[in-house]
Formats: C-alpha cells, structure tokens, sequence
C-alpha cells in the first residue's frame, strides 16, 4: 500500500480550504485562531505518521532487496545453492513482513485519526474516508457546500469568541490564581470543544455536484423554438 502518496493525496486535498476560501481574508484568519487547537492535534498526528513512514520504509529496504536476490539468483544458481539461499534469507524476509504487518495495523488506526481530525480542521472541506485501505483519491470533486459562506462565518465568529474567552479564563484562574471563576471556565471549555468537535461536523455538510446532461430529445425540443 502507498502510505506516502495517500496522505500526501490527503494532505493536497485539505490544503485546497474550500471552506475557508469561502471567507473574506480577517474572517479566514480568526476563524483558522479559533480552530487552533485541532490543527496543532493534527499537525502532531501528522508527524507521528511520517515517523512511522520512515521506520516502515527502513524496514521494507532489506526485504526489498533480499526478494530481488532472490529472484536474481533462482536462475544463475544450482539447485542446492538455491536451497540454501531460500534457506537462510526466508525466515529473515518472514520476520520482517510480519514486524510490516503490525505497522500496517498501527497505520490503519492512525490514518482514522488523521481523518477525523482533518475532517474537522478543515470544515469538513475533505472528502471523508476513514479506512486506508479503500481510501482513493483518484478523483477531482466539485462540492457543493452546506451552509452558505455567511453560516461560515457565524461559526466562525462564534467559534472564534469561545476560543478567547477559554484562553481568558484559563489565564484568568491558572496566573491570576482567581480560583472563584474555575466553574465559569470549565463551562466555556466544555461548550467550545463541543463546538469544533460536535457542531463542527453537524453544521458542515457537502454533497457532489452533479452536472445535468441534456437528453437528445430535450436539444431537439429546444432546436424547434
């Protein structure tokens, strides 16, 4: 499986901010402040799956290599020869397509998270596809998107004035030491996570564009007049 090209794909995809090229250039902005937290959680999400990336095409080097040996050699070599051959270098190529599988499984999860948190940064601007293993980008899209661009921007604005009001009563109780308002600030976190985590997802929909191909009998109808 292409690891590398699909979250590049999906990278390229989110990259586009159809959502937020919906907004005049100081509303992108604070709306793009408000949703911090989730592009910091998928930044690092992000750089874990490189990570892992990186161990899984270390891996898959010397098995690489050794397949191609082998498949070089069956030839040019006598039938004991190839028997020792197979003999010492298949179990260590059996070792490593094992370690490759119990990454893939770790990639399954990780890409999911991506996903989702992706799917929220972005304002649900990409296509949803959960699973890595049927995740296909094959396709240019043309959405049309629910709600308009000024549903976009109350969200924004609201989601923007819950974020300054959680970081102000978080400075508020943690510098200030003012203790009395702890209840008020947990009541404004709670209600801004549920508003980029839960309303995020319900708010933003999209369905494909669907162009209309006009019948022959509809041309010719209109040919007449």
């Amino acid at each position: 499986m292409e690891y590398q090209s699909l979250i590049k794909n999906l990278l390229n995809e989110a990259k586009e901010g159809i959502r937020y090229n919906q907004l005049e250039k100081p509303m992108r902005i604070l709306t793009i402040i408000a949703m911090l937290p989730v592009l910091a959680l998928n930044c690092i999400l992000i750089a874990m799956y490189y990570v892992l990336l990186f161990f899984y095409n270390a891996l898959l080097c010397p098995v690489n290599y050794l397949e191609k040996w082998q498949e070089q050699k069956k030839d040019t070599v006598k039938h004991a020869t190839q028997a020792v051959i197979y003999l010492v270098s298949t179990p260590f190529i059996f070792f490593c397509r094992a370690i490759l599988s119990f990454v893939s499984f770790y990639f399954y999860f990780l890409w999911f998270e991506i996903m989702a948190v992706t799917y929220l940064s972005t304002l649900g601007g990409i296509k949803w596809q959960p699973f890595i293993n049927t995740a296909t980008f094959d396709k240019k899209y043309n959405w049309e998107l629910k709600p308009n661009a000024n549903g976009t921007k109350i969200y924004g604005v609201v989601s923007f004035i819950m974020f300054v009001l959680w970081l102000l009563f978080a400075l508020i109780v943690e510098v200030a030491g003012i203790y009395e308002l702890s209840s008020v600030g947990t009541f404004i976190t709670v209600v801004y996570f549920v508003t980029i985590i839960v309303v995020n997802p319900i708010l933003f929909k999209k369905t494909e564009k669907v162009e209309e191909v006009k019948s022959e009998e509809n041309l010719t109808d209109l040919n007449i007049y």
